[in-house]
């Protein structure tokens, strides 16, 4: 058997890789189960490999590979080591980790996790019946630790060239230009070159890009006995520090023999709010205090944070010092240790975590004082728990019941935390997932739904709604770029509560599309022959050639090759490639020109996007008492000239300066961004004038429509913001300058400079606001087919009657 395990990172210095791959790779190797590492940005190739084990995977390329496996028959295990499910946890990212794990819990044949604590989350928080195993982690030693250093340097020397580039941390265009330069070079010479260059580039990327391994080559030493102190301490380093209150001694200075060393180790916390790491240490004072008044003792911290050390652990009257994280660091005090402290807050994340730190301080001969937790059950009898002074004192002034400890836990870590106990705890997964037991079956989709773009969302997630509540299974096939691009869209297509699907982009397929046999519809946003259109156009082709019926949607007010033509998207140049185009408005607002070809597939539906209703909440920067504005860019900035963005530019500038009462958000567009990454001059704006750049965290997230709720106004160019908050009920006006936007009528047009500041004085008076509130609500009326789009839209392509129109069209 050949195991895959795909890591996080190529980085033994990473507590998961170690524990829950690294040294179940190597306990395995005994049973004839050979290895393949894969790390982030590997090829997706599973050919030779009989089962996937993910670790700690919380990327859309986890869910993929997933998928790649799942449909290749090959078994997947997901390896899940923190309690994801926790208040707070991954607050801080982009993609709600809980989101990529419930996807992948779609794919899974197992689950496992390190203790019994966690496996109850994973069943209680995950909408599966997949099982869940407990592996516990094994003993940390130096000659594993040095085995999983040579592993991680085999894996980083076996990568190639294309997995060097998707793992280099390059704009997606670079990143593209570098693979079709390795892939499209036709001369053996020319290839040559290439490979070397990329040698080139690994070995600049392993001494500058990356961050060197936390693991070093652990030195030679002999094991020091418990209780034995060395006559010469080793040099810590520049990290080591003597600190606090009731530290004699200069940093670096070698200790008395008398002093006796309680040792902490462990990351100093993390993003979420879990509490953790030394602020578990911290809690602690008390009882650190009261032993340093009573015996020659030094706590020695061993962490990834001096300055949290310097503001938690220093302040404390104990002579203390702190190391630099390291595996050798810890190897090395640990010999030199009379006591080991693993504090824990027991909220809902630290409740779940494993017994690895206490295992690995007992497997060294050394006591452990610890919080009773789940995982330490087994170890109770051999350790002291809770009240962390008595039991220090207890292990400080007797000897025998110390020695009486440590034996007892000599053999019990072995029975259950050794080489032999991991391996037979994986060997009870791999042979439970041969006969992997559903309880559920599986539904088979009838409706595929595709997202390519940020902005599909709002129009398919509807949709998607009205067929789960007929019960219509359904799946989202989603772009892998827009998910890389757009992390948090993951969450919005999970929270949908249908299976979701990552497609590559053409170019990057590496098998052809398969459709399941259920599938009778599959529904894209834009399939037109444009470029940027090009991901669902091969959805669409591909499901026409399988006798599938497929759909695409109008996806703007102004949608080219429907209502809109210019220079550069010319109206008779423009294909649809599905069956049916579901449009929102009445036909009769189609373009004059449009193909005869494309309208007989037009249906006209309405709008399937829901008016958003819930407030969001503006980031710190946004006053809270002011009325707010927002001006939105288009997509399409190449349709104005120079002096339109001008115009545009100079009309937001002179109304911020006019209304300082007011506060202005410029709303770039998500996809187009030309204000933020086009406008050649620098963007002075007064202080009441806000860009809301996407590309920025406190902005990332924030739709367009999103954010109608919070704000008074609109000013838009011509896009379809201007129907989004005229549906919403806002008063609108639309920058038109010298186009002849008629289309847009009735709402107000700002055609001269003096207009903009016209119609923001205009919202003050009651009167003239509710006129351009009515004046809103006509022009929505007038430009949409009433009635419930996603409803209609759901019917049409699954009911029978539509097929004539298809044949027609």
């Amino acid at each position: 058997m050949k195991i895959a395990w795909k890591l996080s990172a190529l980085d033994a210095g990473v507590a998961s890789v170690r524990h829950r791959a690294l040294f179940p790779l190597i306990a395995l190797r005994e049973h004839k189960i050979s290895a393949r590492v894969v790390g982030p940005g590997s090829s997706h190739d599973l050919s030779g490999v009989d089962v996937l084990v993910i670790v700690k995977g919380f990327t859309a390329d986890d869910l993929q590979l997933a998928q790649t496996a799942a449909a290749l028959r090959i078994p997947v295990i997901y390896d899940l080591c923190d309690n994801i499910f926790a208040p707070g946890y991954g607050d801080q990212s982009a993609s709600q980790p809980v989101a990529i794990v419930r996807q992948i819990a779609r794919w899974a044949a197992a689950f496992v996790t390190p203790t019994d604590a966690l496996a109850e989350q994973v069943r209680a928080h995950l909408d599966t019946d997949v099982a869940v195993h407990v592996v516990p982690d094994g003993i940390e030693t130096e000659p594993l630790v040095r085995e999983t250093t040579r592993i991680i340097q085999a894996a980083r020397r076996e990568r190639t060239p294309g997995a060097l580039i998707r793992g280099l941390h390059l704009p997606r265009r670079a990143r593209r230009v570098l693979e079709l330069a390795r892939t499209a070079t036709p001369s053996g010479i020319a290839r040559r070159l290439i490979s070397l260059a990329y040698r080139r580039l690994e070995s600049f990327r392993a001494q500058v890009l990356r961050r060197p391994s936390r693991i070093a080559p652990p030195e030679s030493r002999a094991h020091a006995p418990f209780g034995a102190t060395p006559s010469t301490t080793p040099q810590t380093g520049p990290a080591g520090k003597s600190t606090g209150p009731s530290a004699q001694r200069p940093p670096g200075a070698a200790a008395s023999n008398t002093v006796r060393r309680l040792l902490w180790f462990g990351i100093h916390g993390g993003p979420h709010g879990g509490r953790f790491g030394l602020t578990d240490l911290a809690d602690q004072r008390l009882a650190l205090e009261a032993i340093a008044r009573d015996f020659e003792v030094e706590l020695v911290v061993i962490s990834n944070h001096f300055q949290k050390y310097l503001h938690l652990i220093a302040p404390i009257s104990i002579q203390s010092r702190y190391v630099e994280w390291s595996s050798t660091a810890v190897q090395l005090e640990l010999d030199r240790a009379a006591i080991v402290l693993v504090p824990n807050s027991l909220d809902e994340f630290s409740r779940c975590k494993s017994a690895n730190r206490t295992v690995m301080a007992l497997s060294a001969d050394r006591p452990v004082v610890a919080t009773r937790t789940p995982a330490l059950q087994p170890l109770e009898d051999c350790i002291e728990t809770d009240d962390f002074e008595a039991g220090i004192r207890r292990y400080l002034s007797d000897p025998q019941h110390t020695a009486a400890h440590l034996e007892t836990a000599r053999l019990r870590c072995q029975a259950l935390y050794g080489p032999r106990a991991i391996a037979d705890a994986w060997l009870q997964v791999l042979r439970a997932i041969r006969e992997p037991v559903r309880t559920r079956p599986i539904a088979e989709p009838v409706l595929i739904v595709v997202a390519h773009l940020v902005q599909d969302l709002e129009l398919i997630l509807p949709i998607v709604e009205v067929a789960r509540q007929r019960g219509v299974a359904s799946e989202i096939w989603a772009s892998r770029s827009m998910i890389r691009r757009w992390p948090y869209t993951l969450e919005r297509l999970s929270q949908a509560g249908v299976p979701l699907r990552l497609i590559e982009e053409p170019g990057e397929e590496t098998s052809p599309l398969q459709f399941p046999p259920s599938v009778r519809a599959v529904l894209t946003v834009a399939d037109t022959n444009l470029g940027p259109h090009r991901f669902a156009r091969r959805i669409t082709l591909a499901a026409n050639r399988a006798g599938i019926r497929t759909g695409t949607l109008q996806h703007g007010f102004e949608n080219v090759g429907l209502t809109y033509s210019d220079s550069l998207h010319l109206i008779e140049r423009i294909d649809f490639a599905a069956h049916l185009i579901f449009v929102w408005g009445d036909l009769s607002r189609l373009h004059p020109r449009i193909p005869p070809a494309t309208r007989r597939k037009c249906i006209a539906v309405g709008c399937p996007k829901r008016v958003m209703n819930a407030p969001i909440d503006w980031p710190a920067v946004v006053p809270a008492d002011a009325p707010v504005i927002g001006l939105y860019e288009n997509l399409h900035w190449h349709r104005y000239d120079e002096a339109y963005r001008r115009f545009f530019v100079d009309g937001a500038r002179r109304i911020a300066a006019e209304f300082g009462a007011i506060t202005f958000i410029i709303k770039p567009h998500n996809a187009g961004r030309w204000l933020t990454t086009g406008f050649s001059d620098s963007f002075d704006q007064p202080n009441n004038l806000l860009v809301a750049d996407p590309s920025t965290p406190q902005w990332e997230g924030m739709t367009a429509a999103g954010m109608l709720p919070k704000l008074s106004a609109v000013i838009t160019s011509p896009s379809t913001v201007a129907l989004d908050a005229a549906r919403f009920g806002l008063p609108v006006a639309v920058v038109a300058h010298d186009i002849d936007l008629t289309h847009y009528a009735p709402l107000h047009r700002i055609e001269r400079i003096e207009d903009w500041g016209e119609f923001v004085r205009g919202l003050t008076d009651p009167e003239r606001r509710q006129t351009l509130v009515e004046l809103s609500h006509r022009f929505a009326s007038a430009v949409l087919v009433p009635g419930d789009a996603a409803a209609g839209i759901v019917d049409h392509l699954l009911s029978t009657q539509s097929r004539e129109h298809v044949q027609a069209a």
